[in-house]
């Protein structure tokens, strides 16, 4: 395949074209600490897995088959981040039945190339596309902040936005800008028929097309979006109520510390899923998660009218071909807004032996498997803290030099799925969570990110996320057991984890 990549004139916020996506695919990263965002639409080729224990090779496999060539700019080749990339995700389950119900849109693992790539990093954008893209989601992404235009899909007229915008914003010498709603057929079929002139087949990126027409604003003039309001399902906040108290989580928990009292299991990993009976506008959350939680990478993945997103702050695996990087992250204590007490919360969580214990089992459980993989590992770094918004957690980094060569999906596999989400032996913890558990994970907890085709890239673990439809939304959360565990203390800090999406529901 053939993509083109250019620079573009204006700086663009790829968040602005993903809110242009409607139920097409479509994907979102933002990492603030790489200071690098993208948004992906469409897709030029396509690497789908059924669910499976083979998920992994399936992907790799056809990946194998596919080669790119780039046009256009040169400037930056080495940046992996820039494009093309090819961005997905895989079941945290390797059973058959995984991935069903509201999460069979997604698969058992599935990666995209996508149509338009749009990658901001510092003040610079840049565009990667296949030929004849339509670009029609760059060209209104591209008024995002003109006076009075909505936060989000940029139509200067601000009608028919997404969410996004709302008192917290304000546009440039314009004052509030209008929140408005959007509907996701209205905007395939405004693609569909687009201007032909944005499209990489008659114009190029180059200096007849939007290399050098900063986009111009007269593509949009004949473009009706029209009015569309979201269904009335109540507010995710009300529908979130007494989520603090779930009986059968706690029996869950209780189930586990027996597992691990007869001696099957080591440590397990249980999880809970909130169920909410409202609307979600997904786009609203990830600007609010963007800038809430700056450390963590905000994600989203969409399909048709599906869409997985969270704000995720552990590395699976970064890869540049060379060296390798991830985290161990496990051992948890909530934030207080006290300072005093939020820093005797950090040392009480540094020194208590039941989370120091369930933290060595999971750096022990990644040295190893990186060990297996043929990498050579850095000397041992001290484990630290990582504070978050609401919640702190142990936190120890390693690193390592590749052996010989080994892609990032390689590395995937043979890390995932860590102790940290699943428990140990890892098989027995995986059976445990398939018998008892009796929620269907999906990508929860799976590996979410990119690869390059040469095979560079990064994957997260997707924590702190929800997946949203037209019959509302699930959230999830779970937490390591091992002995010693308190089912209500486990419960509190399942809570704690589920509020980071619950506090970026609603606007207040």
């Amino acid at each position: 395949m053939t993509v083109e990549r250019r620079e573009l004139p204006t700086a663009i916020d790829p968040l602005a074209v993903f809110a242009t996506a409607g139920t097409l695919a479509r994907a979102y990263w933002a990492a603030p600490a790489d200071d690098v965002e993208f948004c992906a639409i469409g897709s030029a080729f396509e690497i789908e897995a059924a669910p499976g224990p083979n998920r992994f090779d399936t992907v790799a496999d056809a990946l194998n088959s596919l080669e790119v060539v780039v046009t256009g700019d040169e400037q930056a080749e080495a940046d992996a981040d820039l494009g093309p990339l090819l961005i997905g995700g895989f079941a945290f389950s390797d059973s058959e039945d995984a991935a069903a119900g509201d999460w069979s849109p997604f698969g058992g693992g599935r990666l995209t190339l996508p149509e338009i790539l749009v990658t901001r990093s510092g003040n610079r954008t840049w565009l990667t596309a296949t030929p004849g893209s339509n670009l029609w989601p760059v060209v209104a992404a591209s008024r995002h902040g003109a006076p009075n235009a909505c936060a989000t899909c940029g139509l200067a007229d601000g009608s028919g936005t997404c969410g996004l915008a709302s008192g917290e914003t304000s546009g440039a010498g314009s004052g509030t800008m209008p929140a408005c709603d959007r509907s996701a057929s209205d905007t395939e079929r405004t693609m569909s028929s687009g201007p032909g002139s944005s499209g990489l087949g008659s114009s190029g990126l180059g200096s007849s097309g939007l290399g050098s027409s900063g986009l111009g604003s007269s593509h949009l003039d004949s473009v009706d979006l029209g009015e569309f309001a979201l269904p009335d399902t109540g507010s995710p906040r009300a529908a979130a109520a007494g989520y603090r108290t779930d009986d059968c989580y706690t029996t869950l928990v209780e189930r586990a510390l027996g597992a691990i009292a007869s001696g099957s299991l080591d440590k397990v990993v249980t999880a809970r899923e909130l169920r909410l009976d409202a609307h979600v506008e997904p786009v609203a959350v990830l600007g609010r998660l963007r800038q809430r939680y700056p450390s963590c990478v905000t994600f989203a993945i969409g399909r048709g009218s599906q869409t997985f997103f969270g704000a995720t702050p552990e590395r699976l695996v970064r890869s540049d071909g060379e060296r390798v990087h991830t985290d161990a992250l496990a051992g948890s204590r909530p934030r207080h807004p006290d300072p005093h007490r939020d820093a005797q919360l950090c040392t009480e969580l540094a020194s208590d032996p039941k989370e120091l214990a369930e933290h060595a089992m999971v750096v022990s459980d990644v040295r190893d498997a990186l060990e297996a993989a043929g990498v050579t590992l850095d000397v041992a770094e001290p484990t630290g803290i990582m504070p978050l918004r609401r919640i702190t957690h142990l936190h120890t980094p390693i690193s390592g030099r590749l052996n010989h060569p080994t892609t990032v999906l390689e590395l995937v596999r043979a890390l995932h799925p860590t102790a940290a989400v699943a428990g140990l032996p890892r098989r027995d913890a995986l059976d445990w969570i398939d018998d008892y558990e009796g929620i269907d994970r999906g990508w929860y907890a799976g590996p979410v990110g990119w690869t390059t085709p040469d095979g560079r890239g990064e994957f997260r673990v997707a924590l702190r996320c929800a997946l949203a439809g037209p019959r509302g939304a699930s959230l999830f959360a779970g937490g390591g057991i091992v002995a010693g565990a308190n089912p209500s203390a486990e419960l509190a800090e399942t809570s704690t984890k589920l509020e980071a999406l619950l506090c970026a529901l609603d606007r207040d």
